[in-house]
């Protein structure tokens, strides 16, 4: 299913799944099931879009974002890894500062202190995922994101807000 507003991801769904793989069945899709759909977001949907984008590009957490899935989307496609040891360490030393630098800016705008050193960095992301308790403050921003849509919805359209006999405003879904 293809979202109406889509958030990007560090993850690279076409990566990831039964579709990635080399024999996986060609992608099919059922027809619908007579339901009764409750709200028709049609009307509203391209104002929704806008408002999302255009809070994104003013935010500095989502410039952050999208500069990593670009560096990670880049190291990706990578073909080839020098044999040359200087070459391979001043590599690996530029994805080093890269990765550090992300994380930095990223701990700057939550007014925390700033790592020293890519150790430091990856110890910390060590604990992270050593703590079953932690969440991913780094993206809290792309939650208030989701709630901000639904802000946006309700706003568009009073009716979503509404308790109040919510069959009036039911569309019935077309059959195929």
């Amino acid at each position: 299913m293809i979202p109406d507003i889509e958030i990007p991801s560090r993850i690279d769904k076409t990566r990831i799944g039964e579709d990635a793989l080399d024999h996986a069945l060609p992608w099919d899709q059922i027809d619908a099931v007579p339901h009764t759909r409750y709200f028709d977001f049609s009307s509203i949907i391209d104002d929704l879009r806008k408002r999302h984008e255009s809070r994104f590009a003013s935010s500095p957490e989502f410039s952050l974002l999208q500069q990593e899935i670009n560096f990670l989307k880049e190291q990706r496609q990578r073909e080839t890894v020098s044999l040359n040891l200087d070459e391979r360490t001043i590599q690996q030393e530029q994805i080093e500062r890269t990765r550090l630098s992300i994380a930095n800016a990223r701990r700057e705008l939550r007014g925390e202190d700033t790592f020293e050193s890519i150790d430091e960095l990856e110890d910390w992301q060590d604990q992270q995922a050593a703590d079953l308790g932690s969440t991913d403050e780094e993206l809290d921003f792309v939650i208030r994101e989701g709630g901000d849509i639904m802000a946006d919805m309700l706003e568009l359209d009073k009716r979503m807000a509404s308790i109040l006999t919510p069959q009036q405003f039911a569309a019935q879904a077309e059959a195929r």
